[in-house]
């Protein structure tokens, strides 16, 4: 074999002699064959009362620096002789690709949310209370690739919402007539697959 077939043939020897590695994007946890990820979380929030939650989430990234995530999550606690739940849904536009490296990254969030809020009696014949909240959020969240399509996700944000602040009160329910503000802060942590 002649020198110049030599030179010519063994760039071609010599990829093929390196193992499979997976592509930059996929490893930063963004695949354009998959953009599509499913979650499930557990996290707490902290406001007029603190409470544990569980929740959800379908994530889409179109592109590398691009993000949409719409959640559901729920939250419920016990004050006597009140069980509070609040039901939230929403979504969140974040960008991934500002801060990161090889299988992770730390991307700024924001979006809106709605509110479903439940105080409902413990006991027999108590009054119960209902209100919907609309909700701007802020925050950020954690991406770190496990294994394979499977990714590690901490979030946190500050929601600022606008309701009429209805509550059941002893034996009677109150509600503002003008709309109130309220601030809740939010954390999770979950996992996501890509699908």
């Amino acid at each position: 074999m002649s020198l110049l077939a030599s030179l010519i043939l063994l760039p071609a020897a010599l990829s093929a002699a390196e193992p499979d590695r997976p592509s930059p994007r996929a490893t930063a946890g963004w695949d354009p064959a998959h953009p599509v990820q499913l979650g499930a979380n557990l996290g707490a929030w902290a406001g007029q009362h603190a409470a544990p939650g569980v929740g959800g989430d379908l994530s889409v990234r179109p592109t590398a620096g691009l993000g949409l995530d719409l959640f559901w999550n729920s939250f419920a606690s016990v004050q006597q002789p009140w069980l509070w739940h609040d039901h939230v849904i929403g979504f969140s536009l974040f960008a991934p690709s500002l801060l990161g490296g090889e299988g992770w990254f730390l991307a700024p969030t924001f979006g809106s949310c709605v509110d479903f809020r439940f105080q409902s009696p413990m006991a027999a014949g108590a009054p119960r209370a209902s209100d919907v909240g609309f909700g701007v959020h802020g925050g950020g969240m954690l991406e770190v690739l496990l294994r394979g399509p499977v990714s590690l996700e901490l979030e946190s944000m500050a929601t600022l919402y606008l309701d009429n602040g209805a509550m059941a009160e002893e034996w009677r329910v109150t509600a503002s007539d003008r709309v109130r503000t309220r601030w809740v802060g939010q954390g999770t942590v979950g996992l996501s697959v890509a699908l």
